[in-house]
């Protein structure tokens, strides 16, 4: 999100600041002003030396040491240099632990910034509760969000779309020790069981506008974001769906070579399993065209349902991909009205594999816009690659 919980560490009279993250939650009024002691390595730092001062150290091996040096230190706080290495999912976890602490997170250009007037102006305050608004860029995918494609099927787009994830404020249980140390009735949490939910609660919305709607008919979403951030209002009316039925899955089942017996297992069903029609070509909102040695064209087959109730008419448009020839057959579709189903096919042709043999991936979408003004615009990632091993 474009969101940052910071604090402020404002330089001499206040006319030079640094800002960090940082979710202590005092007031926007600023501490005194306060002596700054610099140390090379925070895991040097006593309490001792830091007692009355501002702690202004780079991280170590552990940063986490220092944080509880600085509790009952009786310090004015601390400001803490992380690695350019240091993941989102690990701050985290020291902004969590440094919660009740005066303790604000910068990076290495703002260390910089800071260590060059430190020398000549040892003297500070420090400013919290501190949210900034509009960074960009925003939405980032995450460090500790999993990346496609899927080693045992990377045929089908891996993650399929993204959801809000990263520091979601929600309520924390009283009886929970870390409610108790954050004396409050909220944390700030992140990873899949912050994202799922909004996806959930993004699916139950569709179902009750759209009762008749299927599990897959889930609105369309490279290797790292697929379709990009969900957005719930689009997802309500999302004019056109790729739909897929439980005989589109036993297909690929079947071209996935799998035994009967297999696939009865993961099916649970008696139904006939013959494999007579198998495709790895599922009816999927993505494309990943792998070229191998032999190939230079690929051709990737999809249906569209439409879902607005009304006759529409929807024109394809292709992102350029460089190396690559991509065109849409049919170029146009005209829907009669909903539920009417058609079919169009993605032609990718590799001039890359022609000219040099060294190995690439491209990554560009394909938009289908609705004649008229664009009401809906109904967008799928599409990977193309020889690369096979991951």
């Amino acid at each position: 999100m474009d969101r940052q919980f910071q604090g402020r560490v404002e330089l001499g009279n206040g006319s030079v600041s640094v800002s960090g993250s940082s979710l202590h939650p005092r007031s926007n009024a600023a501490t005194p002003a306060a002596p700054v002691i610099y140390i090379a390595d925070c895991a040097e730092a006593t309490r001792e030396l830091v007692r009355g001062k501002i702690l202004f150290c780079r991280q170590g091996r552990r940063l986490s040491d220092p944080l509880f040096s600085l509790k009952d230190s009786k310090a004015v706080g601390g400001v803490f240099i992380i690695n350019d290495t240091t993941s989102s999912s690990w701050l985290e976890f020291l902004l969590k632990i440094s919660f009740r602490e005066p303790a604000i997170f910068v990076t290495p250009g703002e260390g910089q910034k800071l260590g060059k007037y430190v020398k000549s102006h040892p003297e500070a305050r420090l400013r919290f509760g501190i949210t900034s608004f509009d960074l960009r860029p925003a939405p980032t995918v995450t460090t500790f969000s999993s990346r496609g494609p899927s080693p045992s099927f990377p045929s089908v787009m891996k993650p399929d779309i993204m959801g809000p994830g990263s520091f979601i404020l929600a309520a924390w249980p009283n009886s929970n020790n870390a409610a108790a140390d954050h004396r409050s009735d909220f944390n700030l949490l992140s990873g899949t069981s912050m994202s799922c939910p909004h996806l959930a609660g993004v699916a139950a919305l569709i179902k009750k506008a759209h009762p008749d709607a299927s599990p897959k008919k889930g609105p369309a979403t490279g290797f790292a974001m697929g379709a990009g951030q969900v957005n719930p209002s689009k997802a309500l009316n999302p004019g056109l769906v790729y739909d897929l039925n439980s005989a589109d899955y036993v297909r690929l089942l079947c071209a996935m070579n799998l035994t009967a017996a297999q696939i009865r297992a993961i099916t649970r069903s008696v139904v006939d399993n013959s494999c007579s029609s198998s495709s790895l070509d599922l009816n999927y909102p993505s494309f990943v065209a792998f070229f191998s040695r032999s190939s230079e064209v690929l051709e990737l087959r999809r249906t569209l349902t439409n879902v607005g109730q009304e006759m529409a008419t929807y024109s394809a448009a292709v992102t350029p991909m460089d190396g690559l020839q991509v065109r849409v057959v049919p170029q146009h579709l005209v829907f009669k009205g909903n539920g009417d189903k058609l079919s169009f096919k993605l032609v990718i042709q590799s001039v890359i594999l022609k000219k040099k043999k060294k190995k690439f991936q491209k990554s560009g979408y394909l938009k289908w816009v609705e004649d008229g003004g664009g009401k809906h615009i109904v967008q799928s990632p599409i990977v193309a690659t020889n690369i096979h091993s991951y």
